[in-house]
């Protein structure tokens, strides 16, 4: 039964991850010189540490629900 809450939070931990990494850019209201939205560096940390913070939750739960089950 533990193997499964834990495989939960790993699932949210992706989920959050992807939810991070794929969120819309908001509209900076301060700084209109801009035309792109992609040139923000904030975005790119954004999705780094999305992709990041999924990657780990999918690495726990391969890891651990592997050796569970072996």
């Amino acid at each position: 039964m533990n193997i499964f809450l834990f495989d939960a939070f790993c699932v949210l931990l992706i989920v959050a991850g992807l939810l991070i990494a794929f969120k819309k850019p908001s509209p900076r209201p301060t700084d209109r010189s801009r035309d792109n939205a992609d040139d923000d560096p904030r975005i790119y940390a954004r999705r780094i540490a999305g992709v990041m913070l999924m990657a780990f939750g999918l690495a726990l739960a391969v890891i651990f629900t592997t050796f569970h089950y072996a």
